[in-house]
């Protein structure tokens, strides 16, 4: 299975078997998660693996990631730690997104604060499924469809609109033309955290990218201080994607 249709397939897992992962393995696991490229370099960040009892956590291990809160640090984290996912899940590995546990550090050594933890390990249940069998809203009900998107741009709105979310609350619209995606995020929060809907756009913005990447689609991102407005009272203006063209097969 290729990355894009990993992306639109994965499943959360939250039974895992209390077997061991290779220590080399796990190596590995840290060294791409300390190379993934953030959307912010100034936003200090550390990135601990704990192994733990499964009976204790209800996973063999977790990956958390900690950051300074700056402004943006929310949608980074979650950024970055779909990225390891997907990694993990390139593994053979099942995961499962959570945003808090009583048994793991609030702060790592330097007082960053944590933001999101994904429990890992291996598992007897299926990672992938069917897409059509996932609870999600149509791409139409996320979208203000201003033109009917082209092939390439219809695929990376499946990326955003299968993205993993707490409570599966899907705080993403879109407002689509044939070559372009102007990205929001629902400004009323059903969390008492409002950081959590950035988590989550920045969830979807990784789904995003590694759809464009593993699909050969050129994309150019770009904020556009116009598009501010025209989410109106109920979304936050994100980002866009500008200049999406279908594969040309020569």
């Amino acid at each position: 299975m290729d990355l894009y249709n990993a992306i639109i397939s994965r499943k959360t897992v939250r039974n895992f078997e209390n077997r061991p992962i290779p220590k080399d393995v796990l190596c590995d696991i840290v060294d791409y998660a300390k190379s993934v490229e953030p959307l912010e370099e100034s936003i200090g960040i550390g990135i601990e693996l704990v192994e733990c009892s499964r009976k204790r956590l209800g996973a063999p291990y977790y990956i958390i990631i900690f950051s300074d809160e700056k402004e943006g640090y929310a949608q980074n984290a979650g950024y970055i730690m779909q990225r390891i996912v997907m990694y993990l899940v390139s593994m053979g590995l099942g995961t499962c997104y959570k945003l808090n546990s009583s048994a793991i550090a609030k702060s790592d050594a330097r007082g960053r604060k944590r933001v999101i933890s994904v429990a890992f390990g291996y598992t007897k249940q299926p990672t992938f499924r069917n897409p059509l069998e996932a609870k999600r809203l149509t791409w139409k009900e996320l979208c203000i469809v201003k033109q009917e998107p082209c092939d390439n741009v219809y695929k990376l709105i499946e990326a955003i609109r299968m993205s993993p979310s707490d409570f599966n609350s899907q705080p993403w619209r879109m407002v689509v033309y044939r070559d372009s995606i102007h990205l929001y995020v629902c400004k009323k929060s059903r969390f008492k955290k409002d950081f959590v809907k950035y988590v989550d756009i920045g969830i979807a913005r990784a789904n995003l990218d590694m759809a464009a990447e593993n699909q050969w689609i050129d994309i150019t991102k770009r904020y556009i201080e116009k598009m501010e407005n025209k989410g109106g009272k109920r979304f936050e203006y994100v980002i866009s994607v500008k200049h999406v063209t279908d594969n040309l097969i020569h």
